[in-house]
């Protein structure tokens, strides 16, 4: 309901939002202030001033962008901006991230898709399953990162949750970990960059 909200959502919606694991994206600026969004510079002062109002008004920064309406101006200002660690998007410069065979997402644009409904013959969700299934099927060195976006927030995008934690969660536990694209990104960051030192001194093992 959200997305229908008059006149829309008010900085106290997010920061309840937030309490329950939401992530903010850049997507479009305000361009009656900056001017043209098909300008790099406009758009670099833009994906500044969002992360700073929002800093301020929610006490969270933003690093991701989902480009909007395939204006590679974004791409562009993403790459020059210091806000933006890593894009998204559902076509070119987007690129397939191979999670298990090191691929680095440091001002990376990773591959994302709507999915197809095929002309009213199956549902948005059983798209997402039928490609879910064909990619899980490859070699895990060979899976690509599995990134859908939708527009709305129904009923049937929680039922495809509760079917990807019943099919594909682990074992006997029933979890499954639901990755937002900042929390991939820190995950796979931590593990490439983090410097390990161990020190052994008697019965105490301190790890850094």
């Amino acid at each position: 309901t959200y997305r229908f909200m008059t006149p829309y959502l008010q900085w106290g919606d997010v920061r309840e939002m937030l309490k329950y694991g939401v992530s903010l994206y850049y997507h479009n600026i305000g361009t009656e202030i900056f001017g043209s969004d098909k300008i790099v510079e406009n758009v670099v002062a833009g994906l500044r001033a969002d992360c700073e109002r929002t800093i301020e008004r929610v006490g969270r920064g933003i690093k991701i962008l989902a480009r909007p309406d395939g204006n590679n101006t974004f791409i562009e200002a993403a790459t020059a901006s210091g806000q933006i660690l890593f894009s998204v998007a559902e076509n070119s410069p987007a690129a397939d991230i191979l999670p298990l065979s090191g691929s680095e997402l440091f001002k990376a644009v990773g591959m994302r898709f709507f999915p197809n409904t095929e002309g009213g013959t199956t549902t948005e969700q059983e798209s997402v399953k039928t490609k879910f299934a064909a990619e899980y099927a490859k070699a895990p060195d060979q899976r690509k990162w599995f990134h859908f976006c939708c527009h709305t927030a129904t009923l049937d995008w929680v039922n495809l949750l509760v079917w990807f934690n019943d099919n594909y969660g682990k074992d006997g536990s029933d979890d499954i970990w639901f990755a937002n694209i900042d929390e991939v990104y820190e995950y796979m960051h931590a593990r490439r960059n983090a410097i390990i030192r161990k020190a052994a001194d008697g019965n105490k093992l301190r790890v850094t």
